[in-house]
């Protein structure tokens, strides 16, 4: 499966710095993006994710790309917002999703 091509917008919706203490920051095209396309269901759940990055319950290192960052936090009851971020010269969100708290990570 090919890269689509993004829409890049340098508009800023959401900048933080994690608890690993980079900064990330979210363009608006980008989260349009996640939300329109990737992952529909997190429409409108932007504090979580900002939660995930700021106030993790867990962060783990893929094992496939020393760059990316997996922020674990605490959504309802059952679930957990998986954050991911790859860190460039400065930390972007890659991509983000639910995970039910059963699932194995």
């Amino acid at each position: 499966m090919g890269r689509r091509s993004i829409p890049v917008s340098s508009e800023p919706l959401f900048e933080v710095v994690s608890k690993l203490n980079r900064r990330i920051r979210v363009n608006k095209s980008y989260w349009d993006y996640i939300v329109n396309v990737k992952h529909p269901s997190m429409r409108g759940l932007d504090e979580f994710v900002k939660s995930s990055l700021t106030e993790p319950v867990e962060v783990r290192r893929s094992k496939r790309d020393q760059s990316v960052h997996l922020h674990y936090g605490r959504f309802k009851a059952k679930l957990v917002v998986c954050t991911v971020v790859k860190f460039f010269k400065l930390g972007r969100l890659r991509n983000y999703g639910l995970l039910d708290q059963k699932d194995d990570r």
